[in-house]
């Protein structure tokens, strides 16, 4: 009998039920065994990655050029592929760099677009790069690469001296298509450029009416001195993550992989979008020890990490006075502070288990937890100024028969330290660093926010999940001129198992949220400062994966935030392109993250006489009585002397649009209805010449 029960137990061990340590309690001084290597399952493959997508248009066809970001594999050129949406057949162009001009391209229209890496080399880690531009005019935000927008930061803020605007454009190494982009909408009103060909002076593109000038410049002097503009870098940016430009959205960058020591493994799911994230370890019932941690914050595993995970939106509103080819010292009509208004939220989801494993003999534990923070914070690039909007944190773990203690792991000096390394890493050398007096007072504000919102579980083995929405609310900041500001939601987290003999454990967070700013302009009567409304937006939400480990879900869907965005949006009146939902009034949304636009400098009042050289002291004879539509204006003039009456309209670049005609009127109020014959939406100029003398008044037309 005892021979068979010592055969029996030695059966056991040799089939690797347990391998005991100790039979009662965890070893003291117990190590665990940390990964010694990783067995990748997947990975996402490697896209090209687009950055400056340039419009120049001409009186008949369009260009446009494009610049892109390869990692660094064996290609030795590119297919370039382009067709109009909707088409069947595709245009190809071989290209040895990572930069294209397409040429002869139709007016007003959107294409399709694929780069493919070419070569001898091994390209099998590539995923199909898949994009579009269009060639419709420019809107407001100007859209700019991320190199031309740091550029422009630069010298916005102040940062390039005594350099005058129009020396900047020409001295700055950016490509002249793009330097040729940004100055037709911000400079010339989207005005045609002549087709120069090849040419690099900018000043040969320049429309036609300018040749006859005696001093061409980049900034032509029309109606006011200052010239004010919002500029993006795209705006909805997550990382990490792809931008899938087709279906607008961002697709997760990927890791799953299986990280070994000498008598366990552990499985790791990593999918991160922004600040939506299913991150998971699980390991499995063994014979061994090990502990496995994981996180986007510097650790054993990376002590250089930087927090990554952040969906983000951006607003430079860009001014510049005219005179002398452009500065930054601004006149008073520049003074165009707009309201930015900033919504979020943001749920995480977290489950943790920690179970024994079925061992006859020996010794059993296991440990499981996971923790997550979100922190809302806008960055001041001209200030260096750093602010925590909202933070929170939360955490769960499970422990049986070990010693290992379940705690917040994040740390608050860390997570500052991440945040400052972000900013600088990703500004490309422009704007104010924070100083070490802005980063204490962003520290002792993260304490504040974080102060009451802790909660952590732990106790014997088993199963817990738990969710908490960790940010969520409103905020009103205000855009000013030449400070651009950064609006992040990021997100860091912790995520750890271990265990001795034969167990189970495993830790789990997905997460999603939203993030919208909303730029309206203040009702003036100045023409830099009107300014059509915008929104920006970016939604993200991650749930366990079909091949994924560990079965934890985001709390609220895609779906779910985009309604989320849009009866927010609805509470700003209409958006052009966008129509409201008849039922709830929200506005509809298909995107997980766009760029809205709408008229919103609208005043039912009669406006006020704007600046004006030809008549800087005599009291302005003529109002706008009732609403400008795109049928008719109404207007009310008050003659005091008999006189001929003239009215026209003219655009912001000082072109006559429409004149509406002449009449000989005697003293007194008279009511004049004018037709418009369907003038495009937009802001312009009513100008009235009454006797030799001009009165202008800004008016803007809703269709």
């Amino acid at each position: 009998m005892k021979n068979s029960i010592i055969l029996f137990l030695y059966t056991i061990l040799l089939l690797g039920f347990c391998v005991p340590k100790a039979f009662t309690q965890e070893p003291i001084g117990f190590v665990y065994d940390t990964a010694q290597s990783d067995s990748i399952i997947f990975e996402s493959p490697l896209k090209v990655s687009l950055d400056a997508r340039a419009l120049v248009r001409f009186s008949s066809n369009a260009r446009v050029y494009l610049n892109w970001k390869a990692p660094a594999v064996l290609c030795t050129g590119y297919s370039v592929k382009y067709k109009l949406a909707g088409a069947s057949n595709w245009t190809t162009v071989s290209n040895s760099t990572q930069e294209i001009v397409l040429t002869g391209l139709q007016l007003d229209t959107n294409y399709l677009l694929q780069i493919i890496p070419t070569g001898t080399g091994d390209l099998s880690a590539y995923g199909l790069t898949e994009g579009g531009f269009t060639t419709n005019s420019q809107t407001e935000p100007i859209q700019v690469s991320f190199d031309l927008y740091n550029q422009l930061i630069g010298w916005f803020t102040g940062g390039r001296g005594d350099t005058t605007f129009c020396d900047f454009i020409d001295d700055n190494d950016i490509n002249v298509n793009e330097k040729l982009s940004f100055l037709q909408k911000y400079a010339f009103d989207n005005e045609d450029f002549i087709d120069a060909g090849n040419s690099t002076d900018i000043i040969d593109f320049y429309p036609s009416r300018f040749d006859s000038l005696n001093t061409r410049t980049c900034l032509p002097r029309f109606l006011s001195n200052c010239r004010c503009m919002v500029i993006s870098n795209g705006s909805n940016y997550a990382k990490p993550g792809e931008r899938d430009y087709i279906n607008v959205k961002i697709k997760p960058r990927v890791v799953q992989k299986i990280a070994r020591a000498p008598h366990d493994k552990t499985y790791v799911d990593r999918f991160e979008a922004g600040a939506a994230k299913f991150v998971s370890l699980r390991q499995d019932e063994g014979a061994g020890e090990m502990s496995y941690e994981m996180s986007n914050m510097p650790s054993a595993d990376d002590q250089n990490a930087i927090t990554n995970e952040v969906s983000e939106i951006k607003f430079f509103l860009a001014c510049v006075q005219r005179d002398e080819g452009g500065t930054t010292n601004l006149p008073e009509e520049c003074d165009c502070n707009r309201p930015l208004y900033v919504s979020y939220e943001y749920t995480t989801n977290i489950h943790v288990s920690a179970q024994k494993g079925g061992c006859l003999i020996g010794s059993r534990g296991a440990g499981a937890q996971a923790e997550d923070m979100a922190l809302v914070v806008a960055y001041n690039l001209k200030t260096g100024e750093v602010t925590a909007l909202d933070a929170n944190k939360f955490a769960i773990g499970r422990k049986c028969d070990t010693g290992w203690n379940v705690d917040w792991w994040l740390s608050l000096l860390d997570v500052t330290k991440s945040v400052m390394s972000y900013w600088v890493s990703t500004q490309g050398g422009t704007g104010a660093i924070p100083t070490q007096t802005q980063q204490d007072d962003f520290f002792d504000s993260l304490e504040s926010l974080l102060s009451t919102s802790f909660s952590i579980s732990t106790g014997s083995c088993g199963d817990i999940e738990d969710s908490r929405v960790l940010v969520s609310g409103d905020n009103t900041l205000s855009l000013i001129p030449n400070e651009p500001i950064r609006i992040a939601l990021m997100s860091a987290y912790y995520v750890r198992t271990n265990g001795y003999g034969c167990y189970h454990s495993e830790a789990a967070v997905a997460s999603d949220y939203f993030l919208l700013g909303v730029v309206e302009s203040e009702l003036t009567s100045d023409p830099e400062c009107c300014a059509d409304k915008f929104a920006d937006y970016i939604v993200g939400s991650l749930s366990v994966p079909e091949e994924g480990d560990v079965e934890v879900n985001a709390i609220n869907s895609i779906v779910g935030r985009q309604e989320d965005v849009s009866e927010h949006l609805a509470s700003y009146g209409s958006w052009d392109d966008h129509p409201a939902d008849p039922h709830c009034g929200c506005i509809i949304l298909t995107y997980e993250y766009d760029l809205l636009r709408g008229p919103s400098c609208y005043n039912e009042e009669p406006y006020k006489q704007a600046p004006d050289n030809h008549a800087a002291s005599i009291e302005n004879p003529i109002n706008v009585i009732r609403n400008v539509t795109a049928d008719d204006i109404e207007v009310q003039l008050n003659m005091k002397a008999r006189g001929t009456m003239n009215i026209s309209i003219w655009d912001m670049s000082g072109r006559l649009v429409r004149n509406l005609g002449s009449k000989d009127l005697e003293i007194g109020l008279h009511n004049l209805s004018l037709p418009l014959n369907n003038l495009p939406s937009g802001s312009y100029i009513l100008n009235c010449t009454i006797s030799g003398n001009g009165y202008n008044i800004p008016i803007f037309i809703v269709n």
